[in-house]
């Protein structure tokens, strides 16, 4: 066997591993981004899960022009007050703006654990709509 026989058969045997390793690479990377998807799914799925508000009570007051919902968070998760966007009658309203915003159980806390109620109670606004909203989901007290 001649010398480019021998050749021959290295640059075969080279390009075979070559091959290979670039095969290894490429179900390397793609197990790497189905991990990440499942990864990605599990955080948006738990991040739904916060979502479970419920209306427990709602009133108005003409006398006192007072408007009030109380809400309780089903969710499995914590809820931080921060995180949750308060609209009366369809317009924001920060929670400063807004006569009562507490959680029941807590007063003075601004984690809503799951189990709890929000209280929420508006001055001045007529018989307002009240919702609460975040990222994953909302929940609404109307008026008829």
């Amino acid at each position: 066997m001649g010398f480019a026989a021998v050749a021959g058969h290295v640059i075969i045997l080279v390009a075979a591993f070559s091959a290979g390793i670039l095969l290894a690479g490429a179900i390397n990377n793609s197990l790497s981004s189905q991990i990440d998807a499942r990864n990605d799914l599990t955080e948006r799925l738990t991040d739904a899960a916060r979502a479970d508000y419920a209306l427990e009570s709602e009133g108005y007051t003409p006398s006192t022009d007072r408007t009030y919902a109380n809400f309780t968070n089903h969710g499995a998760h914590e809820i931080h007050l921060d995180h949750i966007t308060l609209l009366i009658d369809g317009i924001h309203h920060a929670h400063d703006d807004i006569a009562h915003v507490e959680i029941r159980e807590t007063p003075t806390s601004n984690i809503w654990m799951p189990g709890e109620t929000l209280e929420i109670m508006t001055e001045n606004q007529g018989n307002a709509n009240i919702t609460i909203a975040d990222l994953y989901g909302l929940a609404t007290h109307r008026r008829a």
